[in-house]
């Protein structure tokens, strides 16, 4: 019974930590011959298109409002209001 308990705590404890991570380094593709267009995982319709693997931050989000999360890849700010 202790370590069902303590297996549910240590989900707890990561769960607490995912909500309270806002920004990650990560590597991204981004396609030139497609205005510059950033993807995270290599673009299928870019294929044939010159594309540079670069380092980037993403960031999560959440609306005050509905609590909604979303992210953003290699900007500062959303770009636009929650989707909800």
């Amino acid at each position: 019974m202790t370590s069902a308990m303590a297996v549910l705590e240590q989900k707890d404890a990561l769960a607490s930590k995912l909500d309270a991570t806002t920004k990650l380094s990560v590597s991204a593709w981004q396609c030139e011959d497609c205005n510059g267009a950033l993807t995270e995982f290599r673009p299928k319709d870019c294929a044939g298109h010159r594309l540079t693997k670069v380092n980037t931050t993403k960031r999560w989000w959440q609306c005050g409002h509905c609590n909604a999360r979303s992210s953003t890849l290699g900007v500062i700010y959303p770009s636009n209001r929650c989707p909800k």
